[in-house]
C-alpha cells in the first residue's frame, strides 16, 4: 500500500456484487467500512452481508 495514503482518505470505487459477496465472505470487508452513495447500493451490501454471514455461521 502506498505509504502516502492518509488514513482518513476516501475513494470512489465500482465493483461487482460478486467482488463484494467474495470480500465480505472472507471476512476482508467489514460492512461498517463501507458507505452507500444511494439506497440501491445499500439495499445490495445488506444483502450481500447477510448472505455472507450465513455462509460463515
Amino acid at each position: 500500500m502506498n505509504a502516502e495514503l492518509k488514513q482518513n482518505t476516501s475513494l470512489r470505487i465500482e465493483i461487482s456484487e460478486q467482488k463484494l459477496q467474495q470480500l465480505l465472505l472472507g471476512g476482508v470487508l467489514c460492512a461498517s467500512e463501507i458507505r452507500c452513495l444511494n439506497s440501491e447500493t445499500k439495499q445490495c451490501v445488506r444483502q450481500s452481508c447477510l448472505h455472507a454471514s450465513s455462509q460463515r455461521t
